[in-house]
């Protein structure tokens, strides 16, 4: 569908966005603007940029009218992030809604909920990696439970190796909380994603309901009337065929309209049987129908 690509689309502009950031503040850390380890940062920023990288390689090759693109993009997106957070956690929680904002253009519930379950995924994991391999937060370490002043001037505390007790405290403490808000962005991706959906359902049935017959099912007069102006007015072999119905107006008045209407279902479905790509059927009017054909010749006359 066209949203889907419209939205695949934008994907690919937001993992491209994503590394323009990535690369900004990893230059800036080069400069000393900021202060995160060095060796962290270009290690964290190397293997992501160069997923990132792969991913819009294969989406140019690929093109984006693909329906695996999307779950290729939500997934390098969420995994992205995730890799960058096991290095450095900092800011990076900021980021971890982004790929609901992604899935939430695909009006798909079924892509917001893939979304939260790699999400809750890759989290728990790279919470558990950032504690041992990464800049985490203090409270990570320390498992402070209040705020800083309560542990007077200085905090001396003792690193626990990564053990089961460890990973235990921080699924509980630091990767489950985030899983439930987590939540509320999935309730909210899908929600978004549902209205949208609708929005787009509606818009597709008023669009054909302008230009449709809604007894016949043919192009309408006022369909009729746009393709005369904007598009055979410039082309040539041209074929056009006028049809009405004989006696109509006495078939409605002594056999009844039900009838009549019957009679007008008939002549419409025999055209609609020889519509193409090159021939189209239109009613005008009551018991009135044209038939437009491009690269008409006379012996398809």
């Amino acid at each position: 569908m066209e949203y889907e690509i419209k939205a695949n689309q934008y994907g690919a502009k937001s993992i491209a966005r994503s590394m323009l950031i990535l690369v900004s503040m990893w230059f800036l850390n080069e400069i000393n603007v900021f202060i995160i380890d060095k060796y962290l940062m270009r290690y964290a920023s190397a293997i992501v940029l160069s997923i990132w990288m792969a991913t819009l390689i294969i989406i140019r090759i690929n093109g984006v009218e693909k329906k695996w693109i999307k779950y290729l993009e939500l997934t390098t997106e969420v995994l992205g992030v995730a890799i960058v957070y096991v290095f450095i956690s900092y800011h990076v929680t900021l980021v971890i809604p982004l790929p609901f904002l992604m899935a939430a253009n695909y009006q798909d519930r079924r892509v917001s909920i893939y979304t939260y379950v790699i999400s809750v995924i890759c989290i728990c994991i790279s919470v558990v990696l950032n504690y041992q391999y990464g800049l985490c937060d203090m409270n990570m370490v320390a498992f402070t439970k209040g705020v800083v002043w309560d542990y007077g001037e200085t905090i001396v505390q003792k690193v626990e190796p990564l053990t089961s007790d460890i990973v235990g405290k921080i699924l509980l403490f630091f990767a489950f909380p985030r899983c439930l808000i987590l939540t509320l962005y999935a309730a909210i991706a899908s929600n978004i994603a549902k209205s949208g959906k609708e929005l787009h359902i509606h818009r597709e049935k008023a669009e054909k309901a302008s230009k449709t017959d809604e007894m016949t099912d043919l192009a309408n007069k006022n369909e009729y009337l746009r393709v005369l102006k904007e598009e055979f007015a410039i082309k040539k072999h041209v074929g056009v065929i006028f049809i009405d119905i004989n006696d109509l107006k006495k078939v409605n008045d002594e056999i009844g309209h039900e009838k009549g209407d019957e009679m007008i279902k008939r002549i419409a479905k025999s055209i609609k049987y020889i519509e193409d790509e090159d021939l189209k059927g239109y009613r005008i009017g009551g018991d009135e129908f044209v038939i437009l054909m491009e690269n008409a010749s006379n012996a398809r006359l």
